[in-house]
């Protein structure tokens, strides 16, 4: 389930988005509420948070730059900002920051809840995607043991592998041979 982080300095605003938004039904199970970038920040070293949605214009530090914070500590965090300026620079700023959404007050709630499911289910395809790569890494590591068997079978049967595309084989295969040691076989 996502945990949800509401951030805007006028309580009233997180309060009532906390109060009408029916979080349930469209799989929230935690709204957080903060009335700074700080608090916020503390929030986030605190809970899990995956999505975080908030005002532009707050003292201390404005909502750009708790996203621009919040980016280089934690890269998945999903961010909509919810602001009364539709100053260009504003939503271009936005943009450079991979903000989700830029949405303008005063909002409906249909507007306010399609851009909220439109970032859980963005979250959701990149944990999915998650979930098919380490998938597949762990398929292949299972596959090593005949992958390796194989590349040996074909240096014993005399194929000739250049230097680089052996050195390639023996890391992707996690074999800990060096291909220029001196060797010796025995029968």
């Amino acid at each position: 389930m996502i945990e949800l982080l509401l951030v805007d300095d006028e309580p009233y605003v997180t309060e009532s988005l906390a109060r009408t938004i029916p979080w349930a039904e469209i799989g929230v199970k935690q709204v957080h509420q903060a009335a700074s970038g700080a608090e916020a920040l503390q929030i986030m070293e605190q809970q899990a948070i995956d999505i975080m949605v908030t005002d532009i214009s707050m003292p201390g530090m404005t909502g750009l730059q708790l996203i621009e914070a919040v980016g280089e500590k934690w890269p998945n965090i999903r961010s909509i900002l919810l602001t009364g300026y539709s100053d260009f620079q504003y939503a271009k700023k936005a943009i450079q920051l991979q903000a989700f959404d830029y949405i303008l007050k005063p909002v409906s709630d249909d507007e306010f809840i399609k851009s909220v499911s439109g970032a859980i289910e963005s979250l959701k395809d990149e944990w999915e995607a998650h979930d098919r790569y380490h998938l597949l890494l762990y398929n292949r590591k299972a596959d090593y043991s005949v992958l390796r068997a194989n590349l040996m079978h074909e240096l014993l049967l005399g194929r000739v592998l250049s230097e680089r595309t052996l050195a390639i084989k023996l890391k992707e295969y996690e074999i800990s041979f060096q291909p220029d040691a001196e060797a010796a076989v025995s029968y």
